[in-house]
């Protein structure tokens, strides 16, 4: 998880804003609390509704969007293993089984899981993630979300 930031923060080129450092860590180090945005909004003390509602107000793209290419960046950090099948990997990350995996990531990536044991692909994908959500735009308004994710222990 350490590396995807510190990975992150080179390719967008500054530091990433504590706000989205706090829900990725989150993010990565439990994927499976994670399946959808109500843990998220819990952590904060926020709705769903309230928290995408932030995101909204500030043109940033929903806080689901970011959440599921959080997932996807931990499929790839535990398809890294490969020992591990999807399956196992499904299981371990909270998904209902490794059809689901497969099109989640998939559909939010562009890239099949089995790419991602390449260690190629899995650097692409978080340049992806970066050009798609983390513009100059978008971090500047990470920073504007008042200690949302970072403020609470």
């Amino acid at each position: 998880m350490d590396l995807f930031l510190r990975d992150l923060t080179r390719a967008v080129g500054r530091a990433l804003p504590l706000p989205f450092r706090g829900m990725a860590r989150r993010v990565l180090e439990f994927p499976a609390r994670y399946s959808d945005l109500g843990p998220v909004g819990a952590v904060v003390g926020l709705s769903t509704g309230a928290l995408k509602a932030r995101f909204r107000r500030r043109s940033l793209s929903s806080p689901h969007v970011y959440l599921r290419w959080l997932r996807s960046i931990a499929v790839a950090q535990v398809l890294s293993d490969p020992a591990v099948t999807t399956v196992a990997a499904a299981h371990r990350l909270g998904m209902s089984s490794g059809g689901n995996l497969c099109r989640t990531v998939l559909d939010t990536t562009g890239v099949r899981p089995t790419h991602l044991r390449n260690p190629g692909s899995r650097a692409r994908l978080l340049l992806a993630m970066a050009d798609r959500l983390l513009s100059g735009e978008a971090l500047a308004a990470w920073d504007d979300l008042d200690g949302l994710f970072y403020e609470v222990a």
